[in-house]
């Protein structure tokens, strides 16, 4: 079962009353837990749902997360059959996406000797991988579950403060959404 799951981990305090240009002009990220689980691997292992504990903070960059799965959809829509993106957090890790037909193998990529200096690529490159190989899913289910997940990410933002959804980042995640969901 391919998975996406996170959590909103920042100053919920400021996020909650900060106004779209300061946020903008100084603040322009969102930390939390996020994870992709496919088959028994699981990538971001800091995921957690306990009660946080006190001065625990998130150290993933939540939009830079959703940015690269919904790019992911898109290219993998378009002339794309091949899509890898960088884990940030990481010196040499990537996510790669290959479609055929209808299915799409995900695999975890390691950049051995670390020369890829992209976040994301559409051509093969020289990866090592880590088991498990290959799994396998309908491309469909991908891309609804990167869609409804990163839908529930732009609704918590609202939640939390509305005018979270009027800053570069939020807008150019909805666009995103927008695009994979025009083309569905």
């Amino acid at each position: 079962m391919f998975k996406i799951k996170f959590r909103i981990v920042d100053d919920i305090q400021l996020l909650s009353t900060i106004q779209t240009k300061i946020f903008d002009d100084e603040y322009d990220q969102i930390l939390g837990f996020f994870q992709i689980s496919f088959g028994a691997h699981q990538e971001g292992v800091y995921y957690h749902e306990n009660q946080l504990k006190e001065d625990e903070e998130g150290s993933e960059l939540l939009d830079y997360w959703f940015d690269k799965i919904l790019l992911v959809a898109i290219l993998l829509d378009s002339e794309s059959d091949y899509v890898a993106f960088k884990e940030i957090e990481t010196v040499n890790r990537w996510i790669d996406f290959t479609k055929r037909d209808n299915n799409v193998f995900i695999n975890v990529a390691v950049d051995d000797i670390c020369q890829n200096n992209n976040l994301i690529i559409t051509e093969k490159y020289q990866f090592s991988h880590i088991e498990p190989l290959n799994y396998v899913m309908p491309y469909q289910d991908l891309k609804c579950q990167i869609l409804e997940v990163s839908e529930k990410f732009l609704t918590e933002l609202n939640q939390i403060n509305p005018n979270l959804c009027k800053t570069k980042i939020c807008k150019a995640l909805q666009q995103k959404i927008d695009i994979i969901k025009i083309k569905s």
